[in-house]
C-alpha cells in the first residue's frame, strides 16, 4: 500500500500551494495526501488577519487552532504515515516535533528552496540599527534563542534537497546526522523550467522584464513581523524613474512579471501604467532581451536561460532587503544599481554576464549537478516508497 503524506503548514492551503507541493502528482501516483494546517495557532496573527486569494477547502485540509487539538491529531499518526514538515522549528512549535521523534514518525524537511540570504547572515552592524530601529525584533530574538538550540536536536528522517547550498543550510539548521536520507532534487522553478521547455517565443517585440516582488506591500511582512522592505511612497517614484532612464537607453520598453501574491488588480497599477502580467514569468523571462530584479527567486529562470540580469536597490529600502539583493548580486559576481541616487549609467555595459558564474549558481541553488532531470515530487514519491 501507498504511503499516507501529511503536510504540515502554517499557512492556508492555496490553488498556487497545490501546485507548489506537487499534491496533484502525489494523488495521482497513488498517495493519500493530508495538509494540516497549525497556522492558527503557530502563527496566529498572520492567519487571522491575511486571508490568501485562492484559499482551498476540502476535506483532506485540517485546521489544528489549539494544543490540545494539535495533540489529539498527532495521537492520530501511525507508523505507515509520512510527515512532511514545512513548519517553522521554534520554541512554540517544539512540542509537535518533540512528539514527531517520542512517537518515531516518520519526517522530514524540504530545503529546496535555498537562496543566498539563507546562508549569508546579516553583518553585526546592520543588525544593530535593525534592533535600533524596531525594539520587538529584540525580544524576538530572545524569545527565538531557544529555537536554535531546540533546531539542534531534532533529528529528521530525510531532508529534500535542491542545489548544493541545501546542505549548508541543513547543516546551519542542526538537520544532518549519520542517519538522516539526503533526497536529490530541485527548486520548484526547475520544474517549471523543465515543464516549459517545448515553449515556442511568443512575443515578436524585444522587451526588458522586470521580476515584480509586490515589496512594499508583501505579506510575509506579517507573517515574519520584520521591519517593511520599503514603503510605496519612496519605492515607486524611484523605480519608475529608473524604468524610464533605462527604457529610452536601451529603445525597448519594461514589462512587469507580477509576483504571484500580488493583487494590483485592487490596489491599481503604480508602475506608471506599464503592462503587469501575471501567472506567466517563465514565458516572459524566456522571451525577453534583459532582466531586472531585487532578490526575487524568479532570478533562477533567468540563470537557467542565461538572460542578462541587472540588480537594483536602494539606500530608501530596509537593511535586510539591501543584504538580500547583495548576497544574490554578488553570488553572481555583479554588484546592483543604487536607483536612489541620480546618475546616468551605460546600461549596454550591464547586458554582459558570465556562464560559469550563471552554471555555479544553478548548482549551489537550483539543483545539484547528479540529480535527475524529473519533477521534485515524483523523486520523493519514489524515495518514500522504497523507505
Amino acid at each position: 500500500m501507498l504511503k499516507k503524506i501529511i503536510f504540515f503548514v502554517e499557512t492556508p492551503l492555496t490553488k498556487r500551494d497545490y501546485s507548489r507541493y506537487g499534491l496533484d502528482i502525489l494523488k495521482s501516483l497513488g498517495h493519500r495526501i493530508e495538509v494540516w494546517n497549525f497556522g492558527l495557532f503557530l502563527k496566529s496573527t498572520y492567519n487571522n488577519n491575511h486571508i490568501p486569494e485562492n484559499t482551498l477547502k476540502d476535506s483532506f485540509i485540517k485546521q489544528l487552532n489549539s494544543k490540545s487539538n494539535i495533540n489529539n491529531y498527532l495521537s492520530t499518526l501511525n507508523k505507515t504515515d509520512v510527515v512532511l514538515a514545512l513548519i517553522t522549528v521554534s520554541n512554540k512549535s517544539n512540542f509537535i516535533f518533540n512528539y514527531l521523534n517520542a512517537s518515531n514518525t516518520y519526517y522530514g524537511f524540504s530545503l529546496v528552496n535555498t537562496i543566498p540570504v539563507s546562508i549569508k547572515a546579516l553583518p553585526l552592524n546592520k543588525r544593530f540599527l535593525r534592533f535600533l530601529k524596531n525594539p520587538l525584533l529584540i525580544i524576538n530574538k530572545f524569545y527565538n534563542i531557544y529555537n536554535d538550540n531546540f533546531s539542534l536536536s531534532i533529528k529528521p528522517n530525510f531532508l529534500i534537497l535542491g542545489g548544493a547550498c541545501s546542505l549548508d543550510l541543513a547543516k546551519k539548521r542542526g538537520f544532518l546526522s549519520k542517519d538522516v536520507k539526503l533526497i536529490k532534487t530541485h527548486t520548484r522553478d526547475y520544474d517549471l523550467f523543465l515543464e516549459n521547455r517545448s515553449l515556442n517565443k511568443t512575443s515578436k517585440e524585444d522587451y526588458i522584464l522586470f521580476l515584480d516582488e509586490f515589496s512594499p506591500y508583501h505579506p510575509d511582512t506579517l507573517f515574519s513581523g520584520n521591519e517593511v522592505d520599503c514603503t510605496p511612497e519612496t519605492y515607486y517614484p524611484d523605480i519608475n524613474m529608473f524604468f524610464n532612464k533605462i527604457e529610452n537607453q536601451l529603445n525597448m520598453k519594461v514589462i512587469i512579471a507580477s509576483h504571484p501574491r500580488a493583487n494590483y488588480d485592487q490596489i491599481g497599477n503604480p508602475y506608471a501604467g506599464r503592462q503587469i502580467i501575471k501567472d506567466e514569468t517563465v514565458q516572459l523571462v524566456k522571451n525577453s532581451k534583459l532582466i531586472l530584479s531585487h532578490a526575487s527567486t524568479a532570478i533562477n529562470f533567468a540563470i537557467l536561460y542565461y538572460k542578462p540580469l541587472i540588480f537594483l536597490t536602494s539606500s530608501q529600502y530596509s537593511n535586510f532587503y539591501q543584504h538580500s539583493i547583495n548576497c544574490a548580486s554578488q553570488t553572481l559576481g555583479k554588484k546592483p544599481i543604487d536607483i536612489s541616487k541620480d546618475i546616468e549609467f551605460n546600461f549596454s555595459d550591464f547586458i554582459k554576464f558570465d556562464k560559469n558564474s550563471y552554471n555555479q549558481f544553478k548548482d549551489q541553488y537550483i539543483k545539484m549537478s547528479d540529480s535527475v532531470d524529473t519533477n521534485q515530487w515524483k523523486i520523493f514519491s519514489n524515495f518514500i516508497n522504497n523507505n
